[in-house]
């Protein structure tokens, strides 16, 4: 058995690809000492010296899904989570998915859907792109998100605030569901 290649593909800088040029195109160097000198592959520098391939050509394969529409989408899903509807990973894959199908655009995703490979690119591309598990709600909680319960929620809100003037004193009000403070608590020392 032989030893294993290390593989140096798209391991060099543009930098290093030039410098390793010159000296070969001078006829300095051989391909072969130049390869070795800056860590470039033989048949890379070979194929750049004879103008087989220019500096200016991306080795990698183009993109499944063209820029614009991938902006699009993060920006819907980064939305979406501020508006408190999170996206699961494995759900923003299978809604890029369903949307390259309904564009009618080909890809080259197994199945129709993007895999783990276009989850770490797409997150070199958009580091703002953070996909976290939504939690559970309680059923309670859920059964009570109507918008009938909502709207009279603030509008009962809205009345002491008014009478109180409170309305641009935001500093005057607390959350008491976050304070941690126990109203059994409060209630005893107030002798409520």
């Amino acid at each position: 058995m032989g030893k294993s290649k290390k593989n140096v593909y798209n391991q060099y800088s543009r930098e290093d690809l030039e410098k390793a040029i010159k000296p070969v195109k001078d006829g300095r160097e051989t391909c072969l000492s130049a390869s070795k000198s800056f860590g470039i592959p033989r048949k890379t520098l070979s194929d750049h010296v004879a103008g087989h391939s220019s500096l200016d050509e991306c080795a990698a394969r183009a993109r499944n899904i063209p820029a614009t529409i991938e902006n699009a989408v993060v920006d819907k899903v980064i939305a979406a989570a501020r508006a408190g509807f999170p996206l699961a990973k494995r759900q923003f894959l299978l809604k890029v998915g369903a949307l390259m199908k309904s564009l009618g655009l080909k890809t080259q995703f197994k199945d129709g859907v993007p895999g783990k490979d276009y989850w770490q690119r797409i997150k070199k591309r958009h580091p703002d792109l953070v996909i976290r598990t939504p939690q559970n709600c309680a059923s309670n909680r859920l059964q009570m998100m109507t918008r009938t319960v909502i709207n009279k929620y603030f509008d009962d809100l809205e009345k002491p605030l008014n009478e109180l003037d409170l309305a641009q004193k935001s500093s005057h009000i607390w959350n008491w569901d976050e304070t941690g403070l126990q109203l059994s608590l409060c209630k005893r020392e107030l002798g409520v």
